[in-house]
């Protein structure tokens, strides 16, 4: 059960990593911020292209986590079922 409230903390911070992405905040891309910019449009737009490139890894990257934890929570409430029968 500890191993499984380990990798919830690592999530949520992953979380934070994430909206940090989103905002800038501690040397992240800031998505939010590109809209700010004096770019050209041409400029702005392969940036922001770039960007949906990198985000959506990143998320993939959680993702797999979380199914990883969600897995680790299933094979324990089976063992625990087992373990009752």
């Amino acid at each position: 059960m500890q191993s499984l409230q380990n990798q919830i903390t690592t999530n949520g911070q992953n979380q934070s990593f994430w909206q940090n992405e989103i905002n800038g905040v501690n040397g992240g891309f800031n998505f939010n911020g590109r809209n700010n910019t004096s770019q050209t449009k041409e400029a702005l737009y392969g940036d922001m292209i770039a960007d949906i490139a990198v985000a959506t890894t990143l998320q993939a990257e959680v993702i797999d986590e979380e199914r990883g934890y969600l897995k680790t929570a299933n094979e324990y409430f089976e063992k625990s079922e087992s373990i009752k029968s």
